[in-house]
C-alpha cells in the first residue's frame, strides 16, 4: 500500500495525502515516496497541497524504522546526504512551487517541523489537535531547520518553550503563534483551499505565475542557509530515549509514553 496518494483535483495543483500505518508515522519508505512525488511534480503545476487521510497529519518518525540512522557519532556529510530523510528535506526546501498544508489532526515531530517550510498552513479547529516538537524530551536535537525557522515564525521565547520543553501546542495557540491559521467551525481546510485556488485561477489567469514569483522572492534566498541548518542538526548527537535504546539504561523512556498500535500503554515509538 502506498504511504502517500497523489492526485490533481484542479488544474495546476498537485495534492499529496499521507496514508501510512501508525497514524502516518514517517519511515524511509515514506520519505522516498514523498521525495519522488515532490521532485516529479509536473512543470505545469504551480501549487502542492499536503494533506492526510486519518485523524493524524503525522505522529512523527517511526523510531523502530529509524534506529540505524540514530547511532551517535556515525554521521558525516556524505552519509547525511544519503539519508532518505535529508533527501526529503532538501526536496521540500528546493521546491519552486507554492506549498500548502491542510491538516485536520495533530502534527508531531517531523510533521510539525515540515509545517514551518510551507507557505500557508490551514487547520481545522479540532480542540484536541495540536502541534508538538518533542525532540528535547526524546533526547534528540531539533530537525529540518526548525532551530532557525521556529524562531523566525513565533519569536525566541515561544521557540525555546516549544523546542526545549516540548509542550503540546493546541491549534488555537498555534494560530496565535503564527504557525497556522484555523478555519471557521465545521469548515474543511482542504475544501476551503481548493475553492480559494479555483476562484483565484478563474479571476486571474496569471495567478500561478504570481505564486511562483512569491515563492522565489520569499524563499529563494534562504534555501542554502536552511539546508546547511538541516545538515548541522543531523550532525548533532542523537540518543533517543526509548525502551531498549536509552542512554540511561534499558527500559527508560525519558518520561515519554504513548499508546501502541493495539491501544495499550507502551513506549513512544513516533517522534
Amino acid at each position: 500500500m502506498p504511504t502517500c496518494i497523489s492526485s490533481t483535483p484542479i488544474p495546476r495543483v498537485l495534492l499529496i495525502e499521507l496514508n501510512a500505518p501508525n497514524k502516518n508515522a514517517f519511515t524511509d519508505e515514506m520519505y522516498r515516496e514523498l521525495t519522488t512525488k515532490i521532485l516529479s511534480a509536473p512543470s505545469s503545476h504551480d501549487f502542492i497541497i499536503f494533506s492526510h487521510l486519518g485523524n493524524f497529519f503525522t505522529s512523527g518518525v517511526d523510531f523502530m524504522d529509524q534506529m540505524d540512522h540514530l547511532t551517535p557519532g556515525s554521521y558525516d556529510p556524505d552519509a547525511i546526504n544519503s539519508l532518505p530523510a535529508y533527501k526529503f528535506m532538501k526536496a521540500v526546501i528546493d521546491c519552486p512551487l507554492f506549498l500548502f498544508s491542510c491538516i485536520r489532526g495533530s502534527a508531531i515531530g517531523i510533521g510539525a517541523t515540515f509545517l514551518l517550510h510551507c507557505d500557508s498552513v490551514l487547520a481545522s479547529p479540532h480542540p484536541r489537535s495540536y502541534v508538538w516538537f518533542p525532540f528535547a524530551r526524546a533526547c534528540l536535537p531539533p530537525e529540518f531547520s526548525s532551530s532557525i525557522l521556529l524562531q523566525n515564525a513565533c519569536g525566541r521565547t515561544n521557540a525555546a518553550d516549544a523546542l526545549l520543553f516540548g509542550d503540546r501546542i493546541p491549534f488555537s495557540k498555534a494560530e496565535r503563534m503564527n504557525l497556522l491559521r484555523v478555519t471557521a467551525s465545521g469548515e474543511d481546510p482542504l475544501k476551503n483551499t481548493l475553492k480559494r485556488l479555483r476562484d483565484a485561477f478563474e479571476s486571474n489567469h496569471n495567478f500561478g505565475r504570481t505564486a511562483r514569483n512569491y515563492v522565489k522572492l520569499s524563499r529563494g534566498h534562504k534555501r542554502e542557509g536552511l539546508k546547511n541548518a538541516a545538515m548541522r542538526e543531523q550532525e548533532a548527537p542523537r540518543r533517543p530515549r526509548i525502551k531498549g535504546h536509552s542512554d540511561t539504561g534499558p527500559g527508560d523512556t525519558g518520561g515519554l509514553r504513548g499508546r501502541g498500535p493495539k491501544g495499550r500503554l507502551n513506549q513512544l515509538r513516533y517522534v
